[in-house]
């Protein structure tokens, strides 16, 4: 997952900061680039999950699951998703 490395590694230096909203979504701050980026509740738990330690893509997938109640492809799908979104977005 390089570009949750990427962007753990991003939170951990202070080039970017996360701010975790009260409805469970959350704003990512890059602010080398000056970009604001919200993200929703599914993708604020992924990153969360992330950045605490779970690299595994299998078993991320696995938590997202476990936290939604959804089939474990739609899990898959939406942290695939989701990557490639961020990708775009932080290039």
């Amino acid at each position: 997952m390089p570009i949750l490395d990427k962007l753990a590694d991003k939170l951990e230096k202070g080039e970017m900061a996360i701010s975790l909203l009260a409805d469970g979504s959350a704003v990512l701050i890059d602010q080398e680039a000056g970009q604001v980026i919200t993200l929703n509740e599914t993708a604020a738990f992924i990153l969360q999950t992330a950045t605490s330690g779970v690299k595994d893509s299998a078993e991320l997938g696995k938590q997202v699951q476990a936290r939604y109640g959804i089939p474990l492809q739609q899990a898959q799908d939406d942290l695939a998703d989701l990557e490639a979104d961020l990708a775009k977005l932080l290039q």
